[in-house]
């Protein structure tokens, strides 16, 4: 998602900026409550765009088998006020491959980072993924998928 070409780890840095521009045009709404294809894919555009920015994760293969149960809503209390945090627990460590020289693995747990709420944010992705997981069935197992068809659509 972030990289200027293919097999390359250069990110696009004024990415964020794109984002918020395309928002504040009109172009794009993840937040888009109707059924439709195109709001769908806003919806879906940029929840890989956040997982890539926030989590890192790039590749067809990290984003598509991404799954409900890897992402952690939870609260933590700051200055006695409970504030909203997703993280999401990775089944992989980028950084710290295993190899003859490094027999020792880290704990999934220990990679995973948090995003806290931002109600001033407009494109706040703790409210896209809490608005985004609100639309999806509950037995859905991937985060990213294709549409409901007409059969889950009435389920």
């Amino acid at each position: 998602m972030f990289a200027t070409g293919v097999k390359t780890s250069n990110p696009d840095l004024e990415a964020d900026r794109k984002i918020r521009d395309t928002y504040a045009e009109g172009n794009v709404d993840p937040f888009n409550k109707t059924n439709g294809k195109v709001a769908y894919e806003h919806r879906l555009w940029y929840g890989v765009f956040i997982v890539g920015r926030y989590w890192f994760l790039c590749g067809c293969k990290e984003v598509a088998f991404l799954k409900w149960t890897q992402i952690i809503f939870d609260n933590a209390t700051e200055n006695g006020t409970p504030v909203q945090y997703i993280k999401i627990i990775h089944h992989f460590d980028k950084g710290h491959q295993l190899s003859i020289t490094n027999t020792t693995a880290r704990s999934n747990t220990d990679v995973s980072h948090r995003i806290y709420i931002n109600e001033n944010d407009p494109l706040c992705p703790i409210k896209s993924f809490i608005f985004f997981r609100s639309l999806c069935c509950l037995e859905q197992d991937r985060v990213f998928c294709k549409p409901y068809n007409s059969k889950q659509m009435k389920k």
